[in-house]
């Protein structure tokens, strides 16, 4: 089995070999959760602490790259 994210539908778990019945295919060993709670626990970024040496240069991506925006703030592009 190999865990993949499917369009419209999540993580899902797609089948490496052939199952025939009675086959062993997965064991759940986790808690449920809601899926707000489940998302909460994929954002990597929460919690996530790092160490900044003085002097350290430290950069921001600002997210919007649209055309629009490289328009009205150039320097975005460098």
């Amino acid at each position: 089995m190999k865990t993949h994210l499917i369009d419209g539908r999540g993580r899902g778990e797609i089948a490496t070999k052939q199952f025939s019945w009675g086959d062993f295919m997965v064991e759940y060993q986790g808690d449920l959760i809601e899926n707000t709670d489940a998302k909460k626990q994929e954002d990597h970024s929460t919690g996530c602490y790092i160490d900044i040496a003085a002097g350290e240069e430290l950069l921001y991506d600002y997210g919007s790259h649209s055309k629009a925006s490289m328009k009205a703030y150039p320097w975005l592009k460098h």
